[in-house]
């Protein structure tokens, strides 16, 4: 089996790594916290059932001495950052994308877990946009199996799951709009497909979506229009 078929196969234990790991992309963490800090502690636990280990984990918080107080001791290494308020989902994953120096970033909630496979294979993935899976708290999930950059550019839907994978080199270009609140994710998608991103995804489910009373659910619209609006001021790139 070779190290590309351990991974993508969902047998990462059976790859024992080698000094080919010294010229493969790295992996970055990342998160916002602003008053979830009650959840830290299973996604601090998903971190550590990942099979494949992220190089890096940054958190952007409110309160850092809050968040350090209850990550202390469920991660072996980690870095919290500073946010500034008022908060905003877009604002805080920006600061904390900024400290975190990987090739790959990917981020779900902090009230959110990652499955232990959720990280295999990113690594040897020809893409720059991956798209991943996630199972509801509720019931139902959504693991998309292909996605087009031009689907993507209707802007019809939002055709990725919040906290898939992205090439760190493209939010340098274009990073999250904070005025596409509360749709930042939406509109990072619509960004990078005007760069002209190609997307894949892992075909997985890779983390559970929790749903709890403190969510808000907003409508589609302003946002969407307003995402619309921004394309149209956007260069489409191939």
């Amino acid at each position: 089996m070779t190290v590309v078929d351990c991974f993508m196969s969902g047998n990462a234990e059976r790859y024992q790594g080698s000094q080919i790991d010294d010229g493969l992309p790295t992996i970055g963490i990342v998160t916002a916290c602003h008053t979830y800090t009650q959840f830290l502690e299973r996604w601090c636990a998903g971190i550590r059932g990942l099979r494949t280990k992220p190089d890096q984990i940054v958190i952007a918080a409110t309160n850092p001495m809050d968040v350090i107080a209850e990550v202390e001791g469920k991660l072996d290494a980690y870095n919290v950052v500073k946010a500034e308020e008022p908060f905003s989902l877009g604002g805080y994953l920006n600061t904390a994308i900024e400290a975190c120096d990987t090739d790959w970033i990917v981020w779900i909630g902090v009230d959110d877990r990652y499955r232990p496979g959720a990280l295999d294979g990113l690594k040897f993935m020809s893409v720059d946009v991956a798209a991943m899976g996630m199972q509801w708290s509720a019931g139902g999930e959504w693991v998309p199996s292909k996605v087009e950059a031009s689907h993507v550019l209707q802007v019809s839907s939002n055709l990725i799951p919040c906290g898939s994978a992205f090439r760190r080199h493209l939010w340098k270009r274009r990073p999250f709009n904070t005025d596409l609140a509360p749709f930042e994710d939406w509109a990072l998608w619509v960004g990078f497909a005007a760069l002209g991103a190609k997307f894949g995804a892992t075909g997985r489910i890779d983390f559970d979506y929790y749903q709890h009373a403190a969510q808000i659910q907003p409508p589609q619209e302003p946002t969407k229009s307003k995402i619309k609006n921004w394309l149209a001021t956007l260069p489409i790139e191939e």
